[in-house]
């Protein structure tokens, strides 16, 4: 039979791929040519395996499995694998993650040390991940961790013969003498898991880029959204069970419990509008709506003082940074109506140069408190919920901002992605914002100005049809027409004010 219809039949009979390779490679084991490349599949987790590979047929490369993958024992890819072509075996320390499971079968305490710096996703090693996922279980349930009680969550999970089996265990805990150092192990293990998830982002925005049906405005916010999802050390959750997510909610509850104010997010320093909010929430959209001339920038401005100028600060704490996103007003026109307000100035009078002389130190002080504070403004017209997103990301990795709130003024100036009705591209804009709000855990406060069917009512108040493309948002204040009003009760989650 000729060479390549000898090797169609092979390929066909194993069903697997296949490369050629170049003549001229390195010897490889029993002195057969090799070539030797790191690639990657999905196992049934979803999750990549990244494996070596080695000739089978000269001048062929055998993609499958090996033995060892077989068995449970193989090499996952546990915070991304690699893709395509790449030469090199994913960073890893299996020595590591080893001392780490057998220091948590020898010390039942341990895990708690380590819990919050790693989780089964960070392993390369697949029934490495595998034990430390039942170990996690076994701690949420406030069972023990040693051998036999992990032994025995592996065969109720089925995948004790996936470890392979209790001698595994032991053998690990054998050669592991104590847990002591568990602490830098687990962090070892997080950095490679990090610099395997980087591998990965890069690998597909390297593939992306290469598409030519890629919009490149989109692109580069995926792209800039998933390395700041690797830098923040945020990962897709995906499904999780309940009992994982119980503990956490509980302990914020302890942690507001032990709050002296009952405002628990970012305070507008308007009490009335605290004590019905508790304040502005992290990963919260905001939407401030108002017909012109209702005062939206006024309000939102006032918001940005009283939370980066605060009154009172105690000893060693610092007000929370303020984005502020202006696509209707120029930086110095904002600039000029916090100063006013700060110094308790008629803006006209300042506008018109007559501001006498007596109180002009007013201002000069204004200036000084202003000039300290930790407000950032964006006034660069028509911007894209993209663009502001990755402005907003950028800001939100400096330490020195302490981003606390985000404010957009306002949404109907903002670029759209070229949706079919500007209805729709407002409610893509409110949708971006929302998910913005969660990357970054801060509060969004959004504003939008009402259309003129309020004023052909006869009760111009405005409800919540007004703002229908708004498809979502965590609390609606509306501001009234005409009259100063109280802040009322809210309804759901809307205010009147």
């Amino acid at each position: 039979m000729p060479r390549s219809c000898a090797a169609a039949a092979w390929r066909r009979a194993t069903s697997c791929s296949m490369a050629r390779i170049s003549p001229g490679t390195d010897p490889g084991p029993r002195g057969h040519s090799s070539a030797w490349r790191s690639c990657a599949a999905a196992d049934p987790l979803g999750r990549a395996i990244g494996r070596l590979t080695h000739i089978t047929e000269p001048g062929l490369v055998d993609l499958r499995p090996t033995r060892g993958q077989l068995d449970g024992s193989s090499l996952t890819g546990g915070g991304g694998g690699l893709s395509g072509g790449y030469s090199k075996i994913p960073p890893h320390s299996l020595e590591a993650e080893e001392s780490i499971i057998g220091g948590l079968l020898l010390d039942n305490l341990a895990y708690d040390r380590i819990a919050d710096k790693i989780g089964a996703d960070d392993f390369y090693v697949e029934r490495n991940a595998r034990i430390f996922a039942g170990m996690a279980q076994l701690s949420a349930e406030g069972q023990p961790i040693d051998v036999i009680t992990v032994s025995e969550r592996l065969k109720k999970n089925g995948e004790i013969t996936k470890i392979g089996g209790l001698s595994y265990l032991v053998e690990i805990t054998e050669r592991v003498p104590t847990a002591a150092n568990i602490e830098n192990y687990a962090s070892i293990v997080a950095e490679k898991s990090l610099l395997r998830r980087m591998i990965r982002v890069s690998t597909e925005i390297i593939e992306n880029a290469y598409s030519s049906a890629v919009d490149s405005s989109e692109f580069i916010d995926r792209a800039e959204k998933q390395i700041y999802e690797i830098s923040e050390g945020a990962r897709d959750s995906g499904l999780q069970r309940i009992d994982t997510l119980v503990p956490k909610a509980v302990d914020n509850i302890d942690e507001l419990m032990k709050r002296k104010s009952d405002v628990t997010g970012v305070a507008t320093g308007f009490v009335d509008f605290d004590r019905l909010t508790a304040g502005l929430q992290p990963s919260d959209l905001i939407i401030v709506a108002g017909r012109p001339s209702m005062g939206k920038t006024a309000l939102v401005l006032n918001i940005a003082e009283n939370v980066a100028v605060p009154a009172r600060l105690q000893d060693g704490e610092t007000p929370p940074g303020v984005a502020i996103f202006s696509l209707e007003m120029s930086n110095e026109q904002l600039v000029m109506r916090m100063l006013c307000s700060q110094a308790s100035h008629d803006m006209a009078d300042v506008r018109r140069g007559s501001v006498p002389t007596r109180q002009y130190s007013d201002l000069a002080r204004a200036a000084g408190r202003l000039g300290q504070a930790p407000v950032y403004i964006d006034d660069t017209p028509a911007l894209s919920a993209m663009e502001l997103r990755a402005r907003a990301r950028r800001l939100s990795r400096d330490p020195n901002a302490n981003l606390g709130l985000a404010i957009v003024d306002y949404l109907q100036l903002m670029r759209g992605n070229g949706e079919d009705s500007r209805e729709q591209e407002i409610s893509s804009i409110s949708r971006s914002l929302k998910a913005l709000a969660k990357e970054i855990r801060v509060p969004v406060v959004a504003l939008s100005q009402l259309n003129r069917q309020v004023e052909l009512r006869s009760d111009k108040r405005p409800v919540m049809a007004d703002l229908r493309e708004w498809v979502t948002g965590d609390t609606l204040v509306m501001l009234a027409a005409g009259r100063r009003v109280p802040v009322r009760t809210p309804v759901g989650r809307s205010l009147d004010v």
